[in-house]
């Protein structure tokens, strides 16, 4: 798990980038984020596609 406090950054925008690798028998992921305050939201997108943004009042598709 990543948090942008352990890294020094404590308001603004912060951007993580991953990989994985799955097998054959691989069938999908799950993706969480822990934010807070008022103005929380992430968005997501995986190889190039939006999968769905959410905010402080719950997830949007």
């Amino acid at each position: 798990m990543l948090f942008a406090d352990d890294y020094g950054f404590h308001t603004g925008s912060t951007w993580y980038r991953g990989r994985f690798t799955g097998d054959d028998k691989t069938t999908g992921i799950i993706l969480s984020t822990r934010s807070s305050g008022k103005a929380a939201a992430s968005s997501v997108w995986l190889n190039g596609t939006f999968l769905g943004s959410s905010t402080a009042d719950g997830p949007k598709t």
